[in-house]
Order: C-alpha cells, then structure tokens, then sequence
C-alpha cells in the first residue's frame, strides 16, 4: 500500500506544479497528495501536525497570489475596481486560454486576461493610456511574484514529503 501511496503522491504533485501554471490552486493537489500518502501509511511517515502545517501552506500560497497581482497594480496606480479586475480577468482568460490550447493556452490567458481586465478597468474610468498601462504591468508583476511565491511553497511541500518518506541518516 505504501507503494501505491507514493505513487498517487508523485501524481498528484506533478498535477500540482502544472495547475500552479494554469493559474489553478495546484497546491491543493499536492496536500491532497500527501494526505493520500499519510492515509495510506496510517499516518506514520506524514504526521497530521505536518498536514495541519502543509494546509497553511496551501491557505497562504492561494491567498499571497491573488493579493500580489491586486497589490501589484495597486502600487502601479490601480483603482480598486481595477484590482478586482485582475482576478476576474485572470479567471476569464484561463477559461478562455484552455479552450484552444489546455495548459500553454491557459498560462497564458491567465497572464493576459488579469494583465488586460485592469488596463479597460482604469480606461474606462480615466479615458487615459499611460495610467492604464501602468496598472495592467502592476497586475502582471503581481501575479507573476505571486505564482513564484506559490511554486516555492509547492516545492517546500513536495521536498518535506519525500524527506518523510526517505529519511536521510
């Protein structure tokens, strides 16, 4: 059964690190992964105390991006209508990548989709280019510290697993 286990574990976090770029909540995937794995080693290797801390993880990775992409346009000169309009943008254009192409198509529509919502956010209530700009590069800044936040947070995850299931020493 551990060998099952750390094979759903691996699948899960690959899908994870993909989801990360799709924009997704990919470290879900990896918790879940690991919670899989404690489950199928009755929790001797993964402990719940580690699941608990790998769940903050999973809370403060999903929260920190979106914050950074709002934060990110904010500090460009963003209205706060412009940052909601970063997440709604960015889902819309994951949604919309996906469809031609499933994971380069999305990546980018993610990109694209919360680095333009905020540049017609600030357009159509300033009728100014530069500002507007401004405020869709902060977004995209943002979003990409944010989804670099997230994938060290995956990563610390993925590394804490696998040293409890092969202990050094």
């Amino acid at each position: 059964m551990e060998i099952l286990g750390f094979i759903l574990f691996v699948l899960f976090a690959i899908a994870g690190i993909i989801l990360i770029f799709l924009g997704m909540a990919g470290t879900i995937s990896i918790f879940l992964g690991s919670v899989i794995y404690a489950a199928f080693t009755h929790f001797d290797k993964v402990t719940w105390r580690l699941l608990l801390f790998f769940l903050f993880l999973v809370i403060a990775g999903e929260l920190a991006e979106n914050v950074l992409s709002m934060l990110g346009a904010k500090k460009f000169g963003a209205s706060g209508k412009s940052s909601l309009a970063v997440l709604i943008g960015g889902l819309i254009g994951g949604i919309a990548g996906g469809l031609f192409s499933p994971i380069v198509g999305s990546i980018f529509g993610v990109l694209i989709g919360g680095c333009i919502a905020p540049i017609i956010a600030e357009y159509s209530g300033r009728k100014e280019w530069l500002p507007s700009l401004k405020a869709g590069l902060g977004a995209l800044v943002g979003r990409v510290g944010g989804t670099l936040l997230k994938l060290a947070l995956a990563g610390i995850m993925i590394v804490v697993t696998l040293v409890c299931i092969f202990p050094f020493g």
